[in-house]
């Protein structure tokens, strides 16, 4: 084992943490992965098995009785939607549309959690206006 290796140095740091009962810390690098990512294209038809997919949530909350005048709030655009095809991701429901968006970028690498995706919905959403505004 080479311990001026990177991997040298994360084992020897895991031994240390492990003896002394610490927590594990991981370096700065590594929890700004968001970051580094790189962006993918997507083919049509990864485009389409995508949509496909999202549709067939729809297909199947209608078939399991899901009345289609119930609508639910979605996170994502802040509107009442219908609740056909609500996708939930831990605390947050996104509308069907989007929950493709969201598929989407997550598949192009452009987001990677869904708050992470809220987030630059609601950049998105604040730009114009803010662009707008005379200061």
């Amino acid at each position: 084992m080479d311990p001026y290796s990177p991997a040298g140095r994360r084992r020897l740091q895991r031994r240390r943490s492990a003896r002394s009962g610490e927590p594990l810390q991981r370096r700065r690098s590594m929890q700004t992965k968001a970051s580094h990512r790189r962006e993918r294209a997507l083919t049509p038809r990864q485009v389409h098995a995508i949509r496909e997919v999202m549709r067939i949530f729809v297909e199947d909350d209608l078939a399991n009785g899901v009345p289609p005048g119930k609508r639910l709030f979605c996170h994502a655009c802040e509107a009442s939607r219908p609740a056909a095809g609500f996708i939930k991701y831990g605390r947050l429901a996104f509308c069907n549309a989007c929950a493709v968006e969201y598929e989407m970028a997550r598949a192009r690498a452009l987001v990677g959690a869904p708050e992470e995706f809220l987030r630059r919905a609601g950049e998105a959403r604040l730009a114009p206006a803010l662009e707008a505004q005379t200061f």
